[in-house]
């Protein structure tokens, strides 16, 4: 059965180049503490969203499937499918990042949900915002950000349904 998707204005992308990091350490007693990413991506464009349905999205003619949380330079599946599993454990990823996030905007799919007040104050205890809305919403304001030129992140959980307008 072929997927519907919903398509985003298109606009200019931004190209800008950041250097990302996650650490890892290690305790000395072979427990993982952290893992170290570095990664300076000068040429690869912010992975901004074309289109949406609700197997998953579009980011720059990619189809990822399922959930997934967005960086402004890379994206991750993301093993989350209701906005009831997400903890402050499922959005460590957004903490680990320098330089660090501004923002995180919260999709919960077809209608905004409100979460666990932990994964709030789990992120703004380490200087990020979170802005919780439905993913439709979400979409389009992780792609303005992205183009203003922030430092925001993207969790993103695909809609239920999608509405589609005709135009004549």
């Amino acid at each position: 059965m072929a997927s519907k998707w919903r398509l985003l204005n298109s606009h200019h992308f931004m190209k800008s180049p950041l250097l990302y990091r996650i650490r890892h350490h290690s305790d000395g007693g072979g427990m993982v503490l952290q893992t170290t990413l570095s990664r300076v991506s000068v040429e690869e464009a912010a992975p901004l969203i074309s289109g949406y349905s609700v197997q998953g999205f579009n980011l720059r003619g990619v189809q990822v499937m399922g959930s997934v949380a967005l960086l402004p330079r890379g994206f991750f599946h993301w093993k989350i499918n209701s906005a009831d599993a997400i903890t402050p454990e499922s959005m460590s990823i957004f903490t680990l990042i320098e330089p660090k996030l501004e923002l995180v905007i919260l999709g919960t799919g077809s209608r905004m949900v409100n979460i666990d007040t932990a994964v709030k104050r789990y992120l703004q205890g380490r200087g990020i915002s979170v802005e919780i809305q439905d993913t439709a919403n979400a979409c389009a304001t992780f792609n303005f950000l992205l183009d203003d030129g922030r430092l925001a992140g993207a969790a993103l959980i695909p809609p239920e349904t999608v509405s589609f307008i005709q135009r004549r």
